[in-house]
């Protein structure tokens, strides 16, 4: 471990977050065919992009620096 970071930590990673937050509620909604749910993740993608705020928190939940040190 070079960067002395766990093998597995998936809250040091921001893109678990940003996972969460899209599939939140997927697996309860019923889709009428494929276009249903490629359209929905589509809007929930295009969302989290217009949303610096967003993925800041996503970055700052790891709890790890955002500047270099």
């Amino acid at each position: 471990m070079a960067d002395g970071l766990p093998a597995y930590a998936p809250e040091l990673n921001a893109t678990e977050s940003a996972w969460a937050h899209l599939t939140t509620g997927l697996g309860n909604r019923l889709f009428h065919g494929l276009e249903d749910p490629k359209t929905t993740i589509t809007r929930r993608l295009r969302d989290i992009q217009q949303r610096p705020d967003l993925i800041t928190g996503f970055l700052h939940h790891t709890g790890l620096p955002l500047e270099p040190t």
